[in-house]
């Protein structure tokens, strides 16, 4: 599937050499747009494949919706194409001595009086490198210190299906970017991991002077919380990862499960509604700590209990074996030692006789 759209991809203008700043733009940079609504993008959604606005490296490219699948585009007929085939052709050296494998770039002018600035963009992602997002001071100077601020990062390792990335920019960020000829930029850096199948497609790219943010709407009936289908989740509470239970509109939230050392993950149903089953991180041996620390080693328990989070009993636990030295590996001319062997589960699930768990 990745290959296919690599195949009919269409190539982007590229005009950057390493080891120098990117050419001139083609065309002068656009004026400000008067509505403080207007993107200040030009060609956002890609849709004007001759249009020299945006500038990449590293064998950016474009995936044409009527050569490929309507699906690795978010509007329209094309979107950017990141990730697999990153090789930071025609990638500038940064002032680090580095080069990055891929960038994604357009020049826009901040309004000075902009009363906060929102950044947005479509993707769809896949297979796993991680993507640095910037308002930067040039197409090769990505150090907020020197101008413009980072805007985020994130791993292409995401669920099916087009996603919005969305930040909106006040107060000291916003400081720092009014007034200012920036780039946004998206960039995979120097020393990222790019596998072969890695994807992030970008389409819909905005940059408003404003606070755009989405206008609360009544969920649809399916989604309105009443009790009868409630969720169960973990959130983290600083070092404390717990289980809540609760509505599916997010109301009624209840702590229902703290764990066994405060590290609950990955909590199922049962088929009936009435238990939940989690992998409970801890150590062992568990419950008693051995007096040496390094016997006490990352483990895991399974977990059941009852829908209000009463019951709990544990059905299962993981058995890591404690090595000659733990958790480290020897460093190359130290003497051979073992290593400690440190078992935990993931991804637990019920079957169908709502009887029985499976986990890796």
């Amino acid at each position: 599937m990745f290959r296919k759209i690599v195949r009919f991809a269409l190539l982007m203008c590229i005009g950057v050499s390493a080891g120098r700043a990117a050419p001139a733009l083609a065309k002068p940079t656009h004026a400000l747009l008067q509505a403080t609504s207007s993107n200040l993008v030009q060609n956002g959604g890609f849709e004007q494949p001759e249009d020299t606005s945006w500038e990449g490296c590293g064998n950016v490219r474009l995936v044409d919706a009527q050569s490929s699948r309507a699906e690795f585009v978010y509007a329209g007929r094309y979107a950017a194409f990141m990730g697999a085939g990153a090789d930071s052709s025609g990638c500038p050296t940064l002032p680090d001595g580095t080069t990055p494998k891929q960038i994604l770039s357009q020049q826009i002018a901040i309004p000075a009086d902009a009363p906060a600035v929102t950044v947005s963009f479509w993707f769809r992602a896949f297979a796993g490198t991680t993507v640095d997002i910037f308002l930067a001071r040039g197409f090769y100077q990505f150090d907020p210190d020197l101008g413009g601020v980072k805007l985020g990062t994130f791993a292409t390792d995401q669920p099916p299906g087009w996603q919005l990335y969305r930040t909106v920019l006040q107060d000291e960020r916003l400081e720092r970017v009014r007034g200012q000829t920036l780039r946004f930029s998206i960039v995979i850096q120097s020393g990222t991991d790019v596998g072969p199948d890695a994807v992030l497609l970008i389409d819909d790219v905005q940059v408003i002077a404003a606070d755009g943010r989405t206008t609360a709407s009544p969920l649809p009936p399916a989604l309105r919380g009443n009790g009868s289908r409630p969720l169960a989740v973990t959130r983290v509470n600083g070092q404390n990862r717990w289980l809540y239970r609760m509505d599916t509109d997010g109301r009624n939230e209840q702590l229902i499960y703290r764990g066994l050392l405060d590290n609950v993950r990955w909590p199922a149903w049962s088929p009936d509604g009435q238990r939940i089953a989690v992998v409970d991180n801890n150590t062992w041996p568990w419950p008693t700590p051995d007096p040496d620390p390094q016997n006490n080693l990352v483990a895991s328990a399974i977990t059941v209990l009852n829908a209000d989070g009463s019951g709990g009993r544990q059905i299962y636990q993981t058995q890591s074996q404690k090595g000659s030295r733990c958790p480290f590996i020897p460093s190359p001319g130290e003497p051979t030692e073992t290593p400690s062997l440190i078992i935990r589960a993931a991804n637990v699930q019920w079957l169908p006789d709502n009887n029985r768990v499976a986990f890796t």
